[in-house]
């Protein structure tokens, strides 16, 4: 999202790890199904920054549910290259 910032805008992109807030500054409108899954990574990214809840996430994650994030993350990148 950073990098279609740069892109779209010629500057460097606002500093912040919200996809939410960078998405819609870049007034992007993505799919229903990867739209939904930016919503559910960029509150999951959040949590991920505070070792205190870090290990209780580790033991919600399995590495079933894990790969299956990392897949629908594949394919919001796959979506966000069509920026370009």
């Amino acid at each position: 999202m950073k990098a279609i910032y740069h892109k779209k805008f010629l500057e460097i992109p606002p500093k912040t790890h919200s996809l939410m807030y960078l998405l819609n500054r870049n007034e992007l409108r993505p799919p229903v199904e990867i739209g939904e899954f930016i919503v559910e990574l960029d509150q999951v990214s959040v949590a991920t920054r505070y070792p205190e809840e870090l290990a209780a996430m580790s033991s919600l994650y399995t590495t079933e549910l894990t790969k299956e994030i990392l897949a629908k993350t594949k394919e919001v990148l796959k979506w966000a290259k069509t920026m370009f």
